[in-house]
């Protein structure tokens, strides 16, 4: 008789970078995906961690490109579901992008390692930005009509200041 056991999650504070992050809001090892418990569904992934605190990043993008102004709104990453107990998505700032990234990686800013554990448990990855527009909104303002907006491609990740009215992917996160 097989018997199929549901594993308990741990709090985020002892989490490690690349665990999954259940819609419960704890942490579960990556080999554990398949065995969260009932009800309970992967949200996230910790991509970075200092102490006991650090950055999660949702598994998927948002299933529509915004401008900046939505992307930064109550209706944009803010809005993004699954919902994680004890915890409000929000768009990542520059120094969050870079803080995950570096993390993933140690030093680097490479975006293949980002990839590679988002795939891991059970993600997508980020888009490549071969496109002049094509990348990812950041919260981080500049002037007025210009924010923060990162590019990964051929494994590598940039940064650059599109205008707010370009539309571009979302992918939130939560700081815990």
């Amino acid at each position: 008789m097989a018997c199929l056991v549901f594993l308990e999650g741990h709090p985020l504070s002892e989490s490690a970078v690349g665990e999954i992050v259940g819609s419960d809001g704890k942490a579960y090892a990556v080999a554990d995906k398949d065995y969260v418990p009932y009800g309970v569904s992967a949200a996230a992934m910790v991509a970075y961690k200092d102490g006991s605190n650090g950055l999660a990043i949702a598994l998927t993008d948002e299933p529509e490109d915004m401008d900046w102004n939505t992307a930064n709104g109550p209706s944009g990453a803010a809005a993004h579901t699954p919902a994680v107990a004890g915890q409000t998505w929000k768009l990542p700032s520059l120094y969050d992008f870079r803080q995950m990234f570096i993390s993933t990686d140690g030093d680097a800013l490479l975006s293949w390692v980002m990839n590679r554990n988002l795939t891991l448990v059970g993600g997508t990855p980020l888009k490549a930005s071969l496109q002049d527009n094509a990348g990812y909104w950041m919260s981080s303002e500049w002037e007025g009509d210009v924010a923060s907006h990162m590019r990964h491609f051929d494994n590598h990740v940039g940064y650059n200041r599109m205008s707010k009215d370009i539309v571009s992917s979302v992918r939130a996160c939560f700081a815990f």
